[in-house]
């Protein structure tokens, strides 16, 4: 069976400063949702407008939070797997995609969609503006597999908030490590008002990369598909586009970057998409 496209239902309480909850269906296979966003007229908001209206982004399932985002980062996270595909438009859809191209395999990709056997619920949590300048309404659609599937290993999108009020090495040895249901694809690590020179990532004590500077990074990226975005410095795991090429956090006892700010970023965010559930594969 392939994928339908599916509306799923309107979000509801669309409005100035509001917090729209939505439950989601638990039957099926998914492999995202698409926000369809527009305007009181019905005409689809740029991109641009989508980000001034809609803030933050969380989804729950089973009442663990398991992706915290913004529809900017989204949007950024999007481009910077898809965007070797092609230049093209976004309008009116903020994705949430639970696979990555990287899965080659309809078998792998299915292995990180959600299923929802065992799924006593799962919600969509959306942020607005205090002042909605267009948004109007927000429809929900789904790329879904009939089926029953449990759910095994899935990617989430984890934020960690940083400061650093100064410039030279941001030594940042606290994110999450040593657990053995989690691996690690991407550190997207934003550059807030700042500037990166380059990242040494120290993997129990050991040199993963060393003095990897942004433009030797982005030619490392563009090699293995992908496409660096304006405002990050991304480390990726998943480099040689191979399923297991992952930091599988259960061997990390520690974890160290070591970020060289050529100009102070002072409040930052690390979003760190990884693939949790592993003891359940």
């Amino acid at each position: 069976m392939i994928p339908k496209l599916v509306k799923l239902q309107n979000a509801g309480g669309v409005g100035n400063s509001g917090r729209i909850v939505e439950a989601l269906p638990t039957s099926g296979i998914f492999y995202d949702l698409m926000l369809v966003c527009r305007d009181a007229g019905g005409v689809l908001l740029t991109e641009a407008e989508i980000e001034a209206d809609v803030t933050n982004i969380r989804l729950r399932l089973n009442g663990e939070l398991k992706i915290e985002t913004t529809a900017a980062v989204l949007f950024d996270i999007f481009r910077y797997w898809n965007a070797w595909a092609g230049s093209y438009t976004i309008a009116g859809q903020i994705p949430i995609q639970f696979t990555r191209p990287h899965a080659l395999t309809a078998l792998e990709r299915l292995a990180m969609a959600w299923g929802m056997q065992g799924v006593s619920g799962w919600a969509i949590e959306i942020d607005l503006a205090a002042v909605l300048a267009k948004l109007a309404t927000i429809e929900i659609f789904a790329h879904v597999q009939d089926g029953v599937l449990p759910l095994g290993k899935h990617i989430c999108i984890q934020k960690n908030e940083r400061i650093f009020g100064s410039t030279g090495v941001h030594q940042v040895t606290d994110l999450d490590r040593n657990n053995s249901d989690r691996s690690v694809l991407v550190e997207h690590i934003g550059v807030g008002s700042g500037t990166i020179g380059s990242v040494t990532a120290k993997i129990n004590q050991q040199d993963m990369v060393q003095d990897n500077d942004t433009d030797l990074n982005n030619i490392r990226l563009h090699l293995a598909g992908r496409t660096p975005q304006t405002g990050w410095y991304h480390l990726d795991y998943t480099i040689l586009n191979d399923h297991l090429s992952i930091l599988p956090l259960a061997q990390v006892n520690s974890l160290q970057y070591d970020i060289n700010f050529l100009t102070q970023p002072d409040n930052f965010i690390i979003y760190r998409e990884e693939v949790r559930g592993l003891k359940k594969a």
